[in-house]
């Protein structure tokens, strides 16, 4: 779940519809004219408005607006914005279509607005290291143009989050800038699940949803009539407490997770399948939930208590735990690689079908070559973008491939096996020391086996020169 931040500046909080039928907000939003963005936020935002983003950056050093990565890559409204306050307040600002790449591929305006709380959004950085060096300890602004529910600025913030990057505010030309669930919706949430006997952590749903989506979601309970109706919502809701797919919501066996109104397992999808993210806290680190820090504590002290001090048996130990890691690591890494390849696939059949449209020169005795040379330019120049954006895609599902590869050799470790590392490291502290003790005496042993076959040879050596003597 993402963490949203608490104090957000919108320019309007309701929403001109006068004006998103104009032709300055279509060329604005769907054929990147600068121009025309800039006619739309100055219609849109004022000093004022600027003003209280100002109080929010409270004389920090470091600050970066990053704009709201566009489905379409078409709309430039957000990058404008975010422009115009950077200028205006002296901080930085970039792209967030540059970091991350959307691996949705419907418009949010296409989504029936009731449902637009089970569709999330998909952001996967281009490089984590990348975004980590370029975001990381500034205060993070990011700029949208229009709020309508928050579910867009909040999987993308989410996605910040897993990068291990915190929020500050949220800047939008329009729309209402609460985030954040309020004490009352919460409570609203909570005593419509329980009126329609719906067996669900409220607290942690609403940690999932924006103050809009939680209100829409409150009208959706109330009108549910029928057990049928009953059962199909709960599964949508339990989607969004696992952050996965609607249709694959209610397989998962795991003891404490809720399986339907019924209570009943409708199919056997392994756990693999899906990996419910966690909180990310403001050093980095990802929060548990309750019932699973206290089983891994129980579960490592167990461990602990009763750990050899062989080498072989420290390192089988260790296999098996790493196994354990790396099994989601590497489910999730292949759904996100699956994700990209097909973002890779609708980008390569888009590139055909420009090749196939490119312009034919003219023939004949006195061939008008002007309109020619006009469109050959504008389509050289979209080809050109085509294909340094195929290169893009391909890096990215390449350094997917690679990061959960099997071992190939005793040295090479994937990134996925060092991020099992690093993490097994933290949770079985005890496991680790042991096993880092028990390779550093191994060590000894050997060097000081080397040593004294050195020294033999040495004595041999001598006794052999003396004899010659």
């Amino acid at each position: 779940m993402a963490v949203l931040p608490k104090d957000n500046v919108t320019g309007k909080v309701s929403v001109d519809r006068s004006l998103l039928k104009t032709s300055d907000w279509e060329a604005a939003k769907n054929a990147a004219d600068e121009n025309a963005a800039q006619r739309v936020i100055a219609r849109m935002w004022n000093g004022k408005k600027t003003e209280a983003v100002r109080a929010l950056i409270n004389g920090a050093a470091s600050v970066m607006f990053v704009s709201q990565p566009s489905t379409t890559r078409s709309n430039i409204l957000p990058f404008q914005l975010a422009k115009m306050l950077a200028e205006q307040l002296g901080g930085e600002y970039c792209a967030g279509d540059q970091l991350y790449d959307v691996l949705h591929s419907q418009q949010m305006k296409h989504i029936a607005r009731m449902e637009r709380p089970f569709h999330p959004r998909d952001y996967v950085s281009v490089d984590p290291v990348i975004v980590r060096d370029k975001l990381e300890g500034r205060k993070i602004f990011i700029v949208d143009d229009l709020l309508t529910t928050g579910g867009s600025v909040k999987d993308f913030i989410r996605a910040l989050n897993d990068d291990g990057v915190n929020v500050t505010c949220v800047v939008a030309l329009a729309g209402d800038p609460r985030l954040q669930v309020d004490e009352k919706t919460g409570t609203a949430l909570k005593n419509a699940l329980q009126a329609k006997g719906i067996d669900l952590p409220a607290e942690e749903l609403a940690d999932s949803l924006t103050r809009t989506e939680a209100g829409r979601i409150i009208l959706l309970i109330r009108s549910v009539r029928t057990e049928n109706g009953k059962q199909k919502l709960t599964r949508k809701l339990q989607g969004i407490l696992d952050r996965g797919p609607v249709e694959n919501v209610g397989r998962d066996p795991e003891q404490g997770r809720h399986l339907g109104p019924q209570g009943k397992d409708p199919g056997p999808e392994p756990d693999d399948e899906r990996i419910r993210p966690w909180r990310v806290l403001e050093n980095g680190q990802r929060e548990l939930k309750p019932q699973q820090a206290s089983r891994l504590a129980s579960g490592f002290e167990g461990k602990q208590k009763d750990l050899p001090d062989d080498l072989p048996s420290l390192e089988a130990i260790w296999k098996v735990e790493m196994q354990t890691l790396l099994k989601p690591i590497r489910a999730k890494a292949a759904r996100v690689e699956q994700k990209a390849q097909a973002v890779l696939d609708r980008h390569d059949k888009q590139m055909h079908e420009h090749e196939q449209s490119k312009p034919r020169e003219p023939t004949g005795f006195l061939p008008r070559k002007g309109n020619y040379q006009k469109r050959m330019n504008t389509w050289s120049k979209a080809h050109e973008h085509l294909r340094l954006r195929q290169l893009q895609l391909r890096e990215r599902v390449n350094w997917l491939q690679e990061y959960s590869r099997d071992r190939v050799s005793s040295i090479y470790k994937s990134p996925a096996e060092q991020l099992a590392e690093r993490q097994l490291a933290g949770e079985q502290q005890e496991l680790a020391r042991k096993l880092a003790k028990a390779r550093a005496v191994q060590c000894e042993h050997k060097m000081e086996k080397i040593r004294q076959n050195m020294q033999q040879q040495n004595e041999r050596s001598r006794a052999s020169r003396g004899r010659g003597l």
